[in-house]
C-alpha cells in the first residue's frame, strides 16, 4: 500500500501548497488582499463616476458623496494609529457605505461606471483633483454648520 496518493507523486510541487504551513497561509493572505486593495481602488473611482452620472438618484448621490469624501479624507472616525482598532473603519464600515450606495443607485448606471472604471487608471491626476476638491468641501460644509449652530444660540 503507497503512503501517498498518486496526484502527489505526479506533482510533488503541490504538495507545500496543500499542507497549508504559516508561511503559505500568510502568502494566501497577502495575495488575497492586494487583490481586495485592487477592487476597493476600482470601486471607488466607479463611485466618483456614479456621483457624476446624471441619472444616479439624489439620495444615492449624497451616500455617495458621503461615502467617497470618507474614503479619500486622512481624518477617520478610529485613529488609524490605534493597533487593529484602528483600522476596522476601513475593513467595515468603508465596504458597508460602497455597498450601500451601490445598492441605492440603479443597476445600469453601476455597471456603465464599473466598466469606465476599469477602463481609467487610478493615478489619474484629475481623480486626485476631485477628491481633494469633495474633501474640501465636505469640511467647509462642516464648519458652516459648526458655525450657524454656535451663532444661533
Amino acid at each position: 500500500m503507497p503512503d501517498k496518493a498518486p496526484e502527489d507523486q505526479a506533482q510533488p510541487h503541490l504538495r507545500l501548497f496543500k499542507q497549508r504551513t504559516p508561511t503559505v497561509k500568510a502568502l494566501t493572505w497577502l495575495a488575497s488582499l492586494k487583490a481586495w486593495a485592487k477592487t476597493l481602488r476600482r470601486d471607488i473611482i466607479m463611485l466618483t463616476l456614479m456621483v457624476r452620472h446624471p441619472k444616479t438618484p439624489l439620495i444615492a448621490r449624497i451616500i455617495l458623496y458621503g461615502t467617497l469624501c470618507y474614503a479619500l479624507s486622512p481624518i477617520d472616525l478610529i485613529p488609524d494609529f490605534i493597533p487593529v482598532i484602528g483600522f476596522l473603519d476601513e475593513l467595515l464600515l468603508l465596504p458597508a457605505l460602497i455597498a450601500f450606495a451601490i445598492y441605492l443607485t440603479p443597476k445600469e448606471i453601476t455597471t456603465t461606471c464599473r466598466k469606465q472604471a476599469a477602463e481609467i487608471p487610478f493615478n489619474d491626476p484629475r481623480l486626485k483633483w476631485l477628491g481633494a476638491l469633495m474633501i474640501i468641501s465636505l469640511w467647509l460644509l462642516a464648519l458652516k454648520i459648526l458655525w450657524h449652530s454656535l451663532h444661533s444660540t
